[in-house]
């Protein structure tokens, strides 16, 4: 029997007076793949936040691996991945100095952060912009560097904020 991963009841957000979600429900088993779509404005990227623990709603709830991103969101990044577009890598240190150090961040043991990047920048066919600065980056690898960083903990949910653009 399959488990939701990833629930919301009635979930909804204002900003201001504003609607920017209005009563989401939804549940997502366990192995499943979830894409919201809509056009500009349509919550996306809100909902997105909500589930990260990046935002409270105004009114209903959501939950992520059991957890209440509202009131959990410490506990529930070590078990997520992350990609918004608004994230961005330090522009002073190099696209493996940046994974390095979220590596740490992350709690992952140092040789096995070396491995895990390492397989990362080869999957995601990033590897020779490995010592770039991400000023220097063209827009589809800077995508797939965000996505080797929300991947480096080995999360059980990934949530991204944007289509794979550039994949």
């Amino acid at each position: 029997m399959r488990v939701d991963v990833i629930t919301a009841f009635d979930l909804s957000k204002l900003y201001g007076a504003a609607p920017a979600l209005r009563g989401v429900n939804l549940k997502v088993p366990e192995g499943a793949a979830f894409a919201c779509v809509g056009g500009a404005g349509a919550g996306k990227t809100t909902l997105v936040r909500l589930l990260a623990g990046l935002r409270r709603p105004t009114s209903g709830e959501c939950g992520v691996l059991g957890l209440n991103p509202a009131y959990e969101a410490a506990r529930l990044h070590g078990m997520t991945g992350v990609v918004l577009q608004s994230a961005r890598l330090y522009s002073s240190m190099s696209l493996m100095e940046n994974l390095r150090f979220y590596a740490g961040v992350n709690g992952v043991p140092v040789n096995d952060g070396v491995e895990r990047i390492s397989f990362l920048l080869h999957r995601l066919n990033i590897w020779e912009d490995r010592d770039q600065r991400p000023g220097a980056l063209p827009t589809g690898v800077l995508f797939r560097a965000g996505l080797a960083r929300a991947l480096l903990h080995r999360p059980r949910v990934l949530l991204l904020d944007e289509e794979g653009a550039g994949m």
